[in-house]
């Protein structure tokens, strides 16, 4: 498959994902800008996190955002935690962690673990929502249950 060039189909933009990210990250990074702009969530994210990591070209933390925003918008989990890892450590936006914890709620209530485990610590912690160590624990173990290594190690 000539994934550089080629328009996937969402059931085979897993394989055709791995196969890209096994090559140059310029390489990847080239054909993630290409499904990202024909509306591929799971591309969008991918290439969210490597303008955010600098991956294949430099890093555009705001780039980033706004992709992450956009593959959130079709609900993706990790874009949705994404989200709001970048409003709790000022990625491209100004942070604040009341919009990092609502951000972190939709991914937990998406099904995403690290969702779970960063909501989980803003309760805990009391940041950017009132502290409630009852409902973090609640969803530390349901984090834990998916196998989320932090939060089995906190419960």
């Amino acid at each position: 498959m000539d994934t550089a060039s080629e328009n996937v189909s969402p059931d085979d933009i897993a394989a055709a994902v791995a196969e890209v990210l096994s090559g140059p990250p310029e390489t990847a990074r080239a054909w993630l800008a290409q499904q990202a702009a024909a509306g591929v969530a799971e591309a969008q994210a991918l290439l969210a996190q490597m303008l955010l990591d600098g991956a294949g070209g430099p890093a555009d933390p705001a780039g980033a955002l706004a992709l992450f925003l956009r593959a959130a918008g079709a609900g993706h989990p990790m874009a949705l935690n994404m989200v709001g890892r970048c409003y709790e450590n000022g990625w491209g936006v100004a942070a604040n962690l009341a919009v990092a914890a609502q951000w972190y709620l939709q991914a937990a209530e998406a099904g995403s673990d690290w969702g779970m485990y960063n909501f989980a610590t803003r309760l805990m912690l009391g940041e950017g929502v009132e502290a409630d160590r009852k409902a973090a624990l609640a969803w530390f173990q349901r984090a834990a249950e998916l196998g989320h290594v932090k939060s089995i190690n906190v419960v």
